[in-house]
């Protein structure tokens, strides 16, 4: 069993599980670049550059969530976190803009940014303290 996989049974391994498969889904959605194209063909990429600025954030709704991303999109990513649509685009209402915010603290996107491996950091920072 893996270190991830023994401290997520320890600490009520479903939330863990489903905020990896969230970080697993966002990037799979084309990483940082990806994003902000789909922001940006949505008409809202002043939600995602404010996320990414040094500014405060902008908030988003569920239903701007599931407008980025499309139904079957975010029914896809419910069905494998084991929630309805409207909870998964709900948490990723809440989490999204965090998540960018955290791993963008210049203000600029850094290069070669792995939104998976960074989600886990922050994680794993937040479990341990580091």
């Amino acid at each position: 069993m893996s270190l991830f996989n023994q401290i997520a049974s320890l600490l009520g391994g479903e939330k863990i599980n489903q905020y990896k498969t969230v970080l697993e889904w966002i990037g799979s959605q084309g990483g940082m670049e990806g994003l902000v194209k789909q922001f940006d063909t949505a008409g809202l990429s002043e939600l995602i550059q404010s996320w990414i600025s040094t500014n405060t954030n902008l908030p988003i709704s569920a239903e701007q969530i599931v407008a980025v991303f499309s139904s079957p999109v975010i029914n896809e990513l419910a069905t494998k976190i084991n929630l309805s649509a409207s909870e998964a685009s709900e948490m990723a209402a809440q989490y999204l803009p965090k998540l960018i915010d955290k791993v963008t603290p210049d203000g600029v996107v850094p290069k070669d940014l792995d939104l998976v491996s960074a989600g886990m950091d922050i994680l794993k920072a937040k479990i341990f303290g580091s």
